[in-house]
């Protein structure tokens, strides 16, 4: 779209794209902040006033200073009206239903970006790429199906959230512990979309294997997504897994994806690679939603779901921009075959490191605690009398 409606540079465009999303992950604790102070239904008609604004003015305007204004808008809005919808299904459901409701929303989403872009592509190849813009414009009022959402009971004693709360979430240790969790894994995950295309592309010499991925990845998806929310979760639940081990499975799938690229020369073994990979964004993505249905106190979820798009931005971007760098070094040289080998169990260390601390940070006091405790306060005791 910008190539072709503006005379903008390619490291103009570039900048755009970036600020785009980081928008969004610095908007997001205020977004949150104000789904909360307000209700869902205004957070998400802000969202599409911002939305539209945005869209309007990058169809009008041709200078880089307005376009970045309308980026930064339409950032905003995306991540106001992700929030909006993601605090109704929190509010609205159990921890237990969020996992099972993964193979419903992965499906809808999924089958909807993948609709988005063939439209997308049909427009911009028979009409253009203005009717594109104005066609993306009038998607953003499509959001008004949160008035027909069911409406949740208001929160007694928590009608209105201070600014100043956000002080208080950000010190909640549990909560950072857990968002510190899913930061460790996004950063593998910021692979996706970036460099995995570029290294596959490069394996090939060809951009036609980044159709097949693709491909692959949304059959195991829609496949994997009900499998594991539907069959798998409930069964390991009743089993005694807990919500929190997810990431660390998660971590290891998207390790072993990427190890498994290093044999990618394969159409088959690339296959495997990539679907391993997206079995990690599965187990991933309720993820989010669990943390914050675990920590919100009534009223607060759209604020703790705002820190938590920090984090959650913050990793993806400091994985992609590793993987980049560390790969554009390597390039030309021997060991630029052991890419994969190099990156994955770095992934794994970081992430692993990360983890270990958050269970140290979070664990309850151990039985020999106890028992020093009790001890030197009431002198020698039975270990029987101990409570585990």
């Amino acid at each position: 779209i910008f190539e072709h409606l503006t005379r903008l540079s390619y490291g103009e465009i570039s900048l755009l794209l970036n600020l785009y999303v980081f928008s969004q992950s610095l908007c997001a604790p205020l977004a949150g902040w104000y789904t909360d102070r307000t209700s869902v239904p205004t957070a998400v008609f802000t969202a599409i006033l911002l939305g539209s604004l945005g869209f309007l003015v990058v169809l009008q305007a041709h200078t880089f200073a307005l376009i970045a204004l309308a980026m930064s808008a339409i950032g905003s809005g995306f991540v106001l009206g992700k929030i909006g919808f993601n605090t109704l299904l929190v509010d609205s459901s159990s921890q237990e239903e969020l996992r099972r409701s993964i193979a419903g929303r992965a499906m809808i989403l999924n089958l909807g970006s993948f609709a988005g872009n063939a439209l997308a592509l049909q427009v911009i190849e028979g009409l253009g790429y203005k009717p594109l813009v104005i066609l993306l414009l009038a998607a953003n009022f499509t959001l008004g199906i949160a008035c027909l959402a069911p409406r949740i009971p208001a929160h007694t004693g928590h009608p209105t959230m201070k600014l100043g709360d956000l002080r208080t979430v950000i010190r909640n240790k549990p909560f950072l512990a857990d968002s510190l969790r899913l930061f460790s894994i996004y950063v593998p995950y910021g692979c996706w979309g970036t460099i995995i295309p570029k290294y596959v592309i490069d394996l090939y010499g060809s951009k036609e294997p980044v159709r097949y991925i693709y491909l692959v990845s949304l059959c195991t998806l829609l496949g994997g997504s009900y499998a594991i929310g539907s069959w798998l979760a409930p069964k390991l639940y009743r089993w005694g897994f807990q919500w929190r081990w997810w990431t660390l499975v998660s971590l290891l799938c998207f390790c072993c994806g990427l190890l498994l690229l290093s044999l990618g020369g394969n159409r088959v073994l690339l296959g495997v690679a990539v679907a391993v990979f997206i079995c990690g964004e599965i187990l991933m993505t309720p993820c989010f939603a669990e943390t914050a249905k675990t920590h919100a106190q009534a009223g607060k979820t759209g604020t703790y779901q705002g820190v938590l798009h920090v984090f959650e931005g913050g990793g993806r971007v400091v994985g992609s921009m590793t993987a980049l760098a560390v790969y554009g070094w390597l390039q030309g040289s021997v060991l630029a075959r052991f890419y994969w080998v190099i990156m994955a169990p770095a992934f794994l260390l970081f992430s692993g490191t990360i983890h270990w601390w958050a269970y140290r940070a979070t664990r309850p006091a151990s039985a020999g605690q106890v028992e020093r405790t009790v001890t030197s306060s009431t002198g020698c005791v039975d270990a029987d009398e101990l409570e585990p």
